[in-house]
């Protein structure tokens, strides 16, 4: 993956940002980003900055900051969509660690649905906007043609693309992933993953019965939050470019409130 920060280090506009630093990016852009939106990110990117120094002398709050670091950036994601109105974004609340879980679960699905079948994809980030764009290499479809190797393809709106389901399938591919998180065995591993995530945050600061506080963070488990907190950030920002309603979005988001609408009443509940 390769990130172009388009003409703006050399107008002294913003602070360079190197080729492939990513939250070097999203650092430039946050201040440009509706209120609601940019303290989130602020305020996620400042818990992951205590974090790692935490994790020496304090591995429970070195994994507290870690965890609010990524749900943060997922709150982040939903003041995005509802910032833009998307369809049913509305039902998402900032408030329910539930929720949030689930955002990332969901946005996960969209990093994989997009990555699937293509292996150089390039980011490309306007500092000035802000604006995140994505170009696809031709070599990705299988042209070889030695004129054409620089070529890439630039959908309009990163998200607003959708991969059709095989014949005989009805919906997309992405659609289809949805709806197996929400069955069987897949919905049984995501409820797990959403009732640890949601109660993560108080079993590092109270005591059981039977024990203190615990934490078995380390340093590549924080960094694999701060990965996430990038993701949900990233597409945040995409959310925000533009008005329309990107379909890919369209479609996490109602997958997103099918997985949470198959959730008991009790794991539906876990807000602040």
């Amino acid at each position: 993956m390769s990130i172009c920060d388009r003409e703006l280090a050399s107008e002294g506009a913003v602070p360079s940002v190197q080729d492939g630093d990513i939250e070097g990016a999203l650092r430039v852009m946050a201040p440009k980003l509706p209120r609601a939106v940019r303290f989130r990110v602020e305020n996620s990117l400042r818990h992951f900055d205590l974090a790692m120094p935490l994790l020496p002398i304090d591995r429970e709050m070195a994994s507290f900051r870690a965890i609010t670091g990524e749900e943060e950036a997922a709150a982040a994601l939903i003041k995005a969509l509802q910032f833009r109105s998307y369809p049913h974004a509305d039902r998402l609340s900032v408030k329910d660690h539930t929720h949030k879980a689930a955002v990332l679960a969901c946005a996960l699905a969209v990093k994989a649905n997009m990555a699937t079948g293509l292996k150089n994809l390039r980011v490309m980030f306007d500092l000035k906007d802000p604006r995140i764009d994505v170009g696809i290499p031709v070599s990705d479809f299988g042209v070889t043609s030695p004129h054409m190797k620089d070529v890439v393809l630039q959908p309009v709106e990163p998200l607003d693309i959708v991969r059709a389901a095989p014949p005989g399938e009805d919906g997309t591919v992405l659609s289809r992933d949805f709806k197996k998180l929400a069955e069987g065995a897949k919905f049984a591993q995501i409820r797990e993953m959403l009732r640890v995530h949601s109660n993560a945050r108080n079993k590092l600061l109270y005591a059981s019965n039977k024990s203190l506080p615990r934490s078995r963070a380390t340093a590549q488990s924080i960094s694999a939050r701060r990965s996430n907190a990038m993701l949900l950030i990233s597409i945040a920002i995409v959310a925000l470019q533009t008005d329309r309603h990107q379909a890919l979005l369209c479609e996490a988001i109602d997958g997103l409130l099918e997985v949470v609408r198959r959730l008991p009443l009790s794991e539906r509940s876990s807000s602040t």
